[in-house]
């Protein structure tokens, strides 16, 4: 396999592990789990599933807003 080909296979899975976290997060506050648990759990996955900061962002942001609907 190639350094390229490794790089590409690293971001797919990056990609992977944010959207599996947003659905997963957005499922927990929709039964019911609190905002703190949602948040505790990103972020050991995150940092599991080797996000960025960005994507980070985006879905804490996204925890945030569901939580205050």
């Amino acid at each position: 396999m190639t350094q390229e080909e490794r790089d590409d296979s690293s971001k797919i899975d990056e990609n992977i592990a944010f959207g599996q976290l947003g659905t997963f997060t957005h499922n927990m506050l929709a039964f019911g789990l609190s905002k703190k648990l949602c948040n505790d759990f990103l972020k050991k996955q995150a940092v599991i599933g080797n996000l960025n900061e960005e994507q980070y962002k985006l879905l804490s942001d996204h925890i945030e807003k569901m939580a205050a609907e």
